[in-house]
């Protein structure tokens, strides 16, 4: 039997990575209007640890402000973002913000 303390816990657990998951989902770009695969997302992300959950929050965020989806190009549905059908985790690669080339970063450059 559980007692109720459990019960607590494991209700606020959940009331926790439901709100995780609502942070991602909102902050997630829409590809053509959409997002699709809500229950797809939600089963992918639930398999992240804690910590790894924070961070594809941050990389979605880092991801979403990218000039390459402020441009419309290479959005995934959000469950391939998370993991794709090969195993890679895409959202890895946007928990660093993306670095902007300007023309004076060029000019440095070739100096």
């Amino acid at each position: 039997m559980i007692s109720s303390k459990q019960e607590s816990s494991f209700f606020f657990c959940h009331i926790l990575l439901q709100s995780f998951l609502f942070t991602f989902w909102e902050t997630y770009p829409t590809r053509n209007g959409k997002k699709l695969d809500k229950a797809g997302t939600h089963e992918r992300f639930i398999k992240l640890s804690d910590e790894d959950q924070d961070l594809c929050i941050l990389a979605a965020t880092h991801f979403s402000k990218s000039k390459m989806v402020q441009d419309g190009f290479g959005i995934k549905d959000p469950k391939r973002f998370i993991r794709d059908g090969k195993e890679n985790e895409p959202w890895r690669d946007w928990i660093e913000p993306e670095k902007i080339t300007t023309e004076e970063d060029m000019k440095t450059k070739t100096a």
